[in-house]
């Protein structure tokens, strides 16, 4: 029985660990791209992809962070500010995680705490801001904007 908490206890600790690791990639990523008006080349990191995988695999406690840090570096580009349409695709993505489209449950306060925040640093009112992309997109699939 000590094996299965050491066990757990050594798993805990690789998933803290690659969470933290993630969160300094992110932040890395962002500052060497995005702050200095840099792309994120698609081939590369495809950020919608890599969220919508997470979502899938059940892998968004410790990606959504990632996502979050690298974009938080939208604050000091003076490209990649609203309307760029790379920035509202990603972060409309984010927001439907935020929402909990498609799922049973809200995300977890964590996840949800660091959405928030990147909004706020972003100065983007989702509800507001978001709003034409999230309608157009349910025009597209002929479900009511409402």
């Amino acid at each position: 029985s000590s094996s299965s908490s050491s066990s757990s206890s050594s798993s805990s600790d690789s998933y803290r660990i690659l969470s933290s690791v993630l969160l300094t990639l992110g932040q890395w990523i962002g500052s060497i791209t995005l702050a200095v008006d840099r792309p994120i080349w698609l081939r590369l990191i495809d950020l919608k992809r890599v969220l919508s995988n997470a979502k899938q695999q059940g892998n968004l406690d410790a990606v959504v962070p990632f996502v979050v840090e690298i974009l938080s570096a939208c604050c000091e580009s003076r490209v990649f500010r609203l309307p760029n349409p790379w920035l509202l695709a990603v972060l409309r993505a984010v927001y439907c995680i935020r929402r909990g489209d498609g799922e049973r449950a809200a995300p977890p306060q964590l996840q949800a705490f660091a959405i928030d925040i990147l909004f706020r640093k972003l100065g983007i009112d989702p509800k507001k801001d978001l709003a034409d992309v999230v309608s157009t997109e349910k025009n597209a699939t002929g479900a009511n904007p409402e």
